[in-house]
């Protein structure tokens, strides 16, 4: 070959360069070619090989990124792909075989599928890529790339070799048009990031600065990430794209240039590939769902969503679900109204007797009847009814919307019989009134038919009452003596009603002065009275303390150095103590006699004392003073323990 021949095959291999950079691209005829096949690219799916969620989400984008920008194939948005996965049900990439393959082609118009898997020989990684032929569902080509890092970077150069590989193997070559002097903007998924593009290799250097509209977008040049934004580094002279990728909600942005000594400026726009949606509801807080995901409740908004086409459903407990399809457009605010229609009734349930437990549906209510459930579901309950003594009932009734249905049951009573005897304390048969849970039944002896169930019952004999409970069971005969306790408690005596003659006998000169003629005096009614005083112990257990001045004999000795308010108020506490009315009202120096029909302790008067200490005698007085009391004559001047005079 001759000095020119060699001359002219330089100028024809180096011309296309020397046109781009005096600014006048070589134009050409490109024969009509077919579209490039469609391909809907899986999740790489990793065995044995960790890597973190946020980096495995990189590199399947950066995967996708890589098959659109070989030019050779159209890539199906991995967004796209994630939701006919869903479809079928398939939670992992490596669980998709045959039919799933086709079902998932099928939903998202693509001819071939790629399948994508990295794991761990030694201390290296294996990629390997598989390409599927949906129509005849087979592997229509195979790519290995061996002796990677087992990280993000490792991962990174598989990925870039498979894209090329599969890119060479098509014969396609599908290239972004070159503008001199600056170069285009190109936005979407399926952009060409020149990794085709080869540069002779040169000493000389310009200086590149990559802005974006969006922070952290990462960056790539001729299709190899070099870092996130903003961005600037020195880089050989020639030809390069320049493209950002931030994240699914924005596109991804490119732009061809020509790098010269003096640098350049890119500056990337990602325009928004979403937009927003509010949904609301009558009645507001129902449950929203976005393709069968509950994403939150009325009022409901999502200021980014990605753009597409969305199945929206609303439901609400006791209503109607509505479902409709929505389409989101970049940068479209989309609002959607939902009326529920209410779908539920009513059940008022009732029973003869009332005040039934009421379950429903095997849940307890709370509520006894007679009882209303305004909100129930349409269709099928089940209402059961518990009473005491009585028979279960489960009835099932069928709930219709806006209605309103009664439920009425007659129970059934279990019974038993009860027989009431009453005696006197002594063991004396007697007779007096009778009732059972509250309610007059008669007198006994009683015999009669009851609820199965337990019973308080309260038998009268005279002036005595007693309260038990029993128990009577199913069919059962129960008998019951019920016996009075004795009216006298320990310690006092009783003191039937009577009549006596009160005061002195004789005429005014044989009376003392505060002391009065015999009159007849009538005692109405019996009333019980301490056998002994009053004693130091028994005042200090309920006063805390002994106001005595003759404490030297103990606790027996009577109690004194007492006023009337004194005693008064000692009857009140000790009746307060022991659970009994009290008899007076004290206000200050003001006293009230609530009446000798009190049920507490309280200070005997001056007709039932002389009453009881005559016992019967109408004497002058009380029989023989010196055998009976204690009293100054006798006494030694000091104080004796009570009960030793009989």
């Amino acid at each position: 070959m001759s000095r020119s021949d060699l001359f002219f095959s330089m100028v024809s291999l180096i011309s296309p360069a020397i046109l781009v950079l005096a600014g006048q691209p070589a134009s050409a005829q490109v024969p009509d070619q077919d579209p490039p096949p469609v391909v809907a690219v899986l999740d790489i799916t990793f065995d044995n090989v960790q890597m973190a969620d946020d980096a495995q989400g990189r590199m399947n984008d950066y995967l996708v990124s890589c098959m659109s920008g070989n030019g050779a194939f159209m890539v199906v948005p991995r967004e796209d792909v994630a939701r006919a996965l869903s479809e079928q049900r398939v939670k992992f990439s490596s669980d998709c075989y045959g039919s799933c393959r086709q079902k998932i082609g099928g939903y998202v118009a693509a001819a071939r599928v790629l399948q994508t898997k990295m794991w761990r020989m030694g201390n290296a990684c294996i990629l390997t890529s598989d390409m599927y032929d949906l129509q005849s569902d087979t592997n229509i080509g195979s790519q290995t790339v061996k002796d990677l890092a087992c990280t993000e970077e490792g991962l990174m150069k598989g990925v870039e070799t498979i894209a090329m590989r599969f890119g060479a193997m098509s014969g396609l070559a599908v290239t972004a048009p070159v503008s001199v002097g600056g170069g285009t903007v190109s936005h979407g998924v399926r952009i060409d990031r020149g990794e085709s593009i080869v540069n002779a290799v040169t000493d000389e250097t310009g200086i590149l600065e990559v802005k974006t509209n969006v922070e952290g977008a990462t960056i790539y040049v001729n299709g190899k990430a070099v870092g996130k934004t903003s961005y600037m580094d020195y880089l050989m002279v020639g030809r390069y794209v320049v493209s950002a990728s931030v994240n699914a909600y924005y596109h991804d942005a490119a732009k061809e240039i020509v790098l010269t000594s003096n640098g350049a400026t890119v500056e990337l726009e990602l325009l928004p590939a979403f937009g927003s949606l509010s949904v609301s509801s009558t009645p507001t807080g129902a449950e929203v769902l976005i393709d069968g995901r509950p994403v939150g409740s009325t009022p409901y908004l999502e200021r980014q969503m990605k753009s597409g086409t969305y199945q929206v459903e609303v439901r609400m407990d006791l209503y109607r679900g509505s479902t409709e399809q929505v389409t989101i457009n970049d940068g479209q605010s989309v609002s959607k109204s939902f009326v529920l229609t209410p779908d539920f009734g009513g059940i008022e349930v009732v029973s003869q007797p009332s005040g039934a437990a009421i379950t429903l549906d095997n849940m307890a209510t709370g509520k006894v009847t007679p009882a209303t459930f305004p909100r129930l579901a349409t269709g099928l309950h089940v209402v059961t009814l518990d009473l005491d003594a009585h028979g279960r009932r489960v009835e099932n009734v069928r709930v219709v919307a806006g209605t309103t249905e009664r439920l009425s049951v007659q129970l059934e009573a279990k019974l038993g019989l009860l027989q009431v005897l009453t005696y006197l304390h002594d063991g004396t048969p007697c007779k007096g009134s009778l009732t059972i849970d509250g309610r007059q039944v008669g007198g006994t002896p009683f015999k009669g038919e009851v609820l199965a169930k337990t019973h308080q019952v309260e038998a009268r004999c005279g002036d005595q009452v007693k309260s038990v409970d029993v128990d009577v069971g199913h069919n059962a005969n129960v008998p019951l003596k019920i016996t009075m306790d004795d009216p006298v408690p320990k310690g006092f005596v009783l003191i039937p009603a009577g009549t006596f003659l009160m005061g002195s006998p004789g005429d005014e000169s044989d009376r003392d002065a505060d002391e009065g003629p015999q009159t007849r005096v009538t005692i109405t009614r019996p009333f019980l009275m301490k056998t002994t005083e009053v004693t130091q112990g028994e005042w200090k257990s309920v006063m805390g303390s002994n106001p005595s001045y003759f404490v030297d004999c103990g606790d027996s000795c009577p109690v004194e150095q007492v006023s009337w308010f004194d005693a008064v108020e000692y009857c009140n506490r000790l009746s307060s103590r022991e659970g009994l009315e009290r008899c007076y009202e004290i206000n200050g120096e003001n006293v009230r006699f609530k009446g000798l029909s009190c049920k507490g302790y309280r200070l005997p008067t001056e007709a039932e004392w002389e009453y009881a200490a005559r016992a019967g005698s109408s004497g002058a007085r009380y029989g023989d003073i010196d055998a009976i009391a204690w009293y100054y004559r006798n006494s030694g001047k000091t104080t004796h323990s009570v009960g030793r005079k009989t």
